[in-house]
């Protein structure tokens, strides 16, 4: 029962007692037993009018949600403003921000049922008509899937994932950490009350500079202004492509021109060759389990990462069984991806490691323009420091006088893949040819 009908109930109630107590007090004196009933009748009446005065009185607006289909309002849009980076002509942030809390709000007090009513109790119109031409079906527009948009081609960023992220300090240019070159160490004390070992060290540091991953889309002002929220679709694909630009930079990043250090351009990695003018798909898992098996040995601890091209593994989990020469351990059994895992995986195994596709790993590794490689990795050796991306509306300057737009999309990180260098493991070679058909 709602609070309007409660109330309604009570005013009702008190009425009633009302009018039969004073036709009990109507023409004659009260005995004990009626004395006693008048109490209990004015105790009652008492207790409605008190619940009466306490019932509260609730009007119901139907407002409409801040972000529908219809609204002046963009989600991005205001999202962007209550941050205070748009510098777009009549922003308000105090405004945008009221309209995210009070978009909030009304999700989480009136989420949708599937049955005839909402959760608010309000009832869902229906209609009769169907959408067959004829019988309403003009009336039906054509609707845009915006959100189900396809963007172009990209490769997905696993590295990025599974190496340890940490969030980019503020008010620095450069990120530094400390580490020890011969480390102090202790020895077993061969004889009693003798001196133990003395322990020195030495140490260095390592840095990485902090790298801007940035891109501009001008947009005409009225694309922004009168588009359907275009600028969420923007969004949605600039952070595709920085995953994807960043991957490729954790990968292969120089170092220099303001770029990352990549995992293959650190010094002193692991790195071996598989040469071989008749590959075959066991002399590659083969060449992997060395490299797998010197990284564990020199790093002390064992990787846990194989990073392959896709177009390399399903090479090897497609070769025939039985004198191919097919490695024991058949890629593509253990952990089967999902559609929501088949991005980022884990595919595998391979050589006991959990194999992960990325389209990162260069298919012509330096000169070589016909060899792809096999990257093993300790994972959680590798840092990567980022920051939370932003996307501002920008007009000004030039673009003010032809009414455009620039929506500038920016984030910072930085990499640090050499703390341990012995932790990251490669293997190329002429048996590393790109397979034909592959």
């Amino acid at each position: 029962m709602t609070t309007d009908n409660l109330a309604r109930h009570i005013r009702a109630g008190a009425r009633a007692n009302a009018r039969s107590l004073l036709g009990l007090l109507d023409g004659h004196k009260l005995d004990l037993s009626e004395e006693v009933e008048v109490e209990e009748r004015l105790e009652r009446l008492e207790t409605q009018v008190k619940r009466e005065q306490l019932a509260p009185v609730i009007s119901r607006v139907a407002e409409p949600d801040m972000y529908s289909e219809h609204s002046p309002h963009s989600f991005v849009r205001d999202l962007v403003d209550s941050r205070g980076v748009a510098f777009f002509p009549g922003s308000d942030p105090g405004g945008s921000l009221e309209r995210l809390l009070r978009h909030q709000r009304a999700v989480d007090a009136h989420p949708r049922s599937t049955g005839g009513l909402d959760r608010a109790g309000v009832t869902i119109e229906r209609r009769a008509d169907s959408i067959t031409a004829g019988h309403g079906g003009e009336f039906v527009p054509p609707s845009w899937l915006l959100e189900l948009f396809a963007s172009v081609a990209r490769g997905a960023a696993p590295l990025r994932g599974l190496a340890r992220r940490l969030p980019l300090p503020d008010d620095t240019a450069k990120v530094s950490i400390p580490r020890w070159t011969v480390a102090a160490g202790v020895a077993v004390q061969s004889v009693e009350n003798t001196n133990p070992q003395i322990a020195q060290a030495t140490t260095d540091s390592i840095s990485a500079d902090v790298v801007t991953i940035a891109g501009l889309l001008p947009l005409s002002l009225q694309l922004y202004e009168r588009g359907p929220n275009f600028d969420e679709l923007v969004l949605h694909d600039m952070s595709e492509s920085y995953a994807a630009v960043l991957e490729t930079q954790l990968v292969n990043g120089t170092g220099a021109t303001g770029q990352h250090l990549g995992i293959l351009n650190v010094p002193t990695i692991v790195s071996q060759s598989y040469t071989s003018a008749t590959p075959t798909p066991a002399g590659v898992v083969d060449a992997v389990a060395k490299v797998a098996g010197t990284v564990a040995d020199t790093r002390k601890r064992p990787p846990n990462v194989l990073l392959l091209r896709g177009s390399r593994y399903f090479y090897l989990a497609g070769s025939e069984q039985g004198t191919t020469g097919e490695p024991i351990m058949r890629p593509g059994t253990g952990d089967v991806p999902t559609s929501m895992t088949a991005d980022l995986g884990p595919y595998g195994p391979i050589a006991g490691l959990a194999t992960f596709l990325d389209d990162a790993v260069p298919a012509d590794l330096g000169t070589t323009t016909n060899q792809d490689s096999a990257i093993v990795v300790r994972a959680d050796d590798l840092i990567l420091l980022e920051d939370v991306p932003k996307m501002s509306a920008v007009i000004d300057g030039p673009s003010a006088s032809s009414l455009t737009v620039d929506l500038v999309w920016h984030c910072f990180s930085a990499f640090l893949p050499g703390r341990y260098p012995s932790g990251i493991g490669t293997v190329t070679g002429t048996g590393f040819v790109v397979p034909s058909g592959f």
